[in-house]
């Protein structure tokens, strides 16, 4: 049976984040404060807390999001795929989408997107896609 060596975390990299975080947000004022936590095989390697944020209550919802980021941006890493893909080249269901023009949900009309979906507009929530 194979052993596995365990994976090395760049520590440099780890901290890049905070200082990415605390100049893009907390410096400009669009964030009051942050805490970042990363675990990687069940232990806690990266803990962060910057900024002002008193009694501040966290709630985490759809946590699906992140972690299907952080495993498609491991992909873009490796090279496997690109954030300007559009979508389609991974769900060809997709290549033919139409998107609304107007309309009461009665009778709404169609037409096709000025452009295609890609992975970026996926994982910035700018798909258009919605729920219901």
């Amino acid at each position: 049976m194979p052993t596995f060596e365990p994976a090395r975390l760049d520590t440099d990299r780890l901290r890049a984040i905070d200082e990415f975080v605390h100049s893009r947000y907390l410096e400009p004022g669009k964030l009051p404060g942050f805490s970042l936590a990363v675990g990687h095989r069940g232990k806690l390697v990266h803990r962060s807390d910057q900024g002002y944020a008193p009694n501040a209550i966290f709630r985490l919802y759809s946590m699906t999001k992140p972690v299907t980021s952080v495993a498609l941006l491991a992909l873009v890493e490796q090279g496997r795929i690109r954030l300007s893909d559009p979508v389609s080249d991974y769900i060809p269901s997709f290549a033919d989408l139409r998107v609304y023009q107007d309309g009461p949900p009665s009778n709404f009309t169609t037409t096709h997107p000025q452009r295609e979906m890609t992975v970026t507009d996926l994982l910035t929530h700018t798909s258009g896609l919605t729920y219901g």
